[in-house]
């Protein structure tokens, strides 16, 4: 988000940022297929950003994406931020979200491709279950998500939601599926980089879209 001003005022201090209508856990399930490919690729820029200036954000989730009123996606709450390969860090890692090496060894910006593959996989599938449970102050047990996703591709099936079927074919449809299941492999090293990650995105959605195509 852009700083627009700064001031004090009585000795309180105050950032002035734009004004951001909404965020993304807000509107999972009601974006448009251009809506949802843009988003991706654009919280897939703002973390390859982040990496490559040597960050990690350590809390990615849709709660931390405000959303213009055009639904341009900006991703916040720097609160976490911390070095790549720093060995203590602020660790307010969100359960469903968070990587399953924890606190394990320096940390990885990998810790964020993980994130990422989540928000990946509930924005194609249109799923809400992971806000839900924080909703109601519970905490999921397991990632119910990825193991269904990575259930349908064993079943040459895919995770992207019915209505995108217009907008989508199925191969495209398939390749996203595995894209987002790789993010969040249980081993980092079996993660690509975001930088990766955002290549294929640009590849996979310019591709030819066959409409009126069953995507089932």
């Amino acid at each position: 988000m852009r700083l627009l001003a700064y001031g004090e005022d009585d000795k309180n201090y105050y950032l002035i940022y734009d004004h951001m209508p909404s965020s993304l856990d807000k509107k999972l399930t009601d974006l448009s297929w251009e809506d949802t490919v843009e988003i991706l690729k654009g919280i897939a820029k703002g973390l390859d950003h982040m990496h490559q200036k040597g960050y990690v954000h350590g809390d990615f989730k849709p709660a931390n994406v405000l959303l213009t009123d055009d639904n341009e996606a900006k991703i916040t709450d720097f609160g976490t931020l911390s070095k790549i390969g720093a060995t203590r860090w602020v660790n307010i890692f969100t359960p469903g979200y968070a990587a399953p090496e924890g606190n394990g060894g320096p940390l990885s910006d990998r810790v964020d491709v993980f994130s990422f593959g989540i928000v990946m996989l509930q924005l194609l599938s249109r799923n809400s279950e992971l806000e839900v449970l924080m909703g109601k102050g519970k905490k999921p047990k397991k990632n119910k998500l990825r193991d269904w996703a990575i259930m349908e591709l064993g079943l040459k099936h895919h995770a992207v939601h019915k209505n995108f079927k217009e907008s989508c074919d199925k191969e495209t449809a398939i390749a996203l599926t595995e894209l987002a299941v790789c993010c969040t492999n249980s081993n980092r090293n079996g993660r690509p980089p975001m930088s990766e990650v955002v290549q294929k995105l640009n590849n996979l959605v310019s591709q030819a879209i066959i409409p009126d195509q069953d995507i089932n």
